[in-house]
């Protein structure tokens, strides 16, 4: 068998107590990962040539009839051996909005606590961490097929892709209808630039209905909320007066003081919350 196809791109995360590809546990490598094939559980290690891979710790190997198990003649040491290079890694779908979550503390469990752990976690899908800007992202190059088909946990409630985006022109038209914060909110704002430097001014074509009252709402983005961040380096190139999309997780729009329109005001985290914008019309 080809070396590239018996290369291990996911493991068991004590921590986190899921399975991860290596690609995203690469990240906290200093974290405990195990072989997931129920008869091996090896413990293993984020490792990188070209592509992410999990590896055997030294001096140890995956159980002979495990399909990541490689003869140690291969190599100039114990443990696996070292993997061919191979293509570019791939860029992964997050499955979960938000940051790992709890982290158990370490402590070795035993062969037995270790398969029952697997075992769960397998009937679960992958973790894998993402943004809010890597969501809209992924999302965004879905068909609608692969929405229905795409995992995503918002708020630790499992959903699909297909779910976890509320498209306004087919929404309720009351404020408090929609799922502010449960799910990811978008549709189509126009694009206006502010006469001060890195101010975006961002305006739903769609209005919402509070108080029996149809108001426009809207978010001001302020140069903070952009200016040094890579993933929000578009902003600036949005053309001014321009239509494209809003996407929103967040609280719901507040009315202003003269009670005249609805404002939307970013958290503070806004790596999971807040805006994303794109600068085309997308539909649900």
């Amino acid at each position: 068998m080809p070396e590239e196809e018996r290369m291990q791109i996911e493991a068991f995360c004590f921590e986190s107590q899921a399975i991860e590809p290596a690609q995203s546990a690469h990240q906290h490598a200093g974290d405990h990962f195990f072989c997931p094939e129920e008869f091996c559980l090896v413990e293993v290690r984020p490792a990188k040539i070209k592509n992410f891979f999990f590896r055997a710790l030294k001096g140890k190997l995956h159980h002979p009839e495990c399909r990541y198990h490689k003869d140690p003649k291969e190599d100039n040491g114990p443990g696996d051996p070292r993997p061919q290079p191979t293509p570019d890694p791939q860029t992964l779908i997050p499955t979960r909005l938000g940051p790992p979550g709890r982290r158990v503390p370490w402590k070795r469990p035993s062969l037995e606590e270790l398969l029952v752990l697997v075992q769960g976690a397998k009937r679960r899908p992958a973790l894998v961490p993402g943004t809010l800007e890597e969501v809209v992202s992924a999302w965004q190059g879905m068909t609608e097929a692969e929405r229905l088909a795409a995992p995503l946990t918002i708020s630790d409630q499992q959903m699909n892709y297909g779910d976890a985006f509320v498209f306004l022109a087919k929404a309720g038209d009351e404020v408090t209808d929609l799922p502010w914060g449960e799910r990811i909110i978008f549709g189509a704002a126009v694009f206006r630039h502010g006469k001060a430097k890195g101010y975006l001014f961002v305006n739903p074509v769609r209005r919402l209905v509070l108080r029996d009252e149809r108001l426009p709402f809207g978010l001001i983005v302020r140069p903070e909320h952009h200016e040094g961040r890579d993933d929000r380096a578009y902003v600036r190139d949005i053309p001014d007066e321009s239509r494209g999309t809003l996407f929103w997780r967040g609280p719901s729009p507040q009315p202003t003081s003269d009670g005249k329109r609805l404002d939307l005001s970013p958290p503070d985290d806004e790596l999971y919350h807040g805006f994303a914008l794109r600068a085309e019309i997308l539909a649900g």
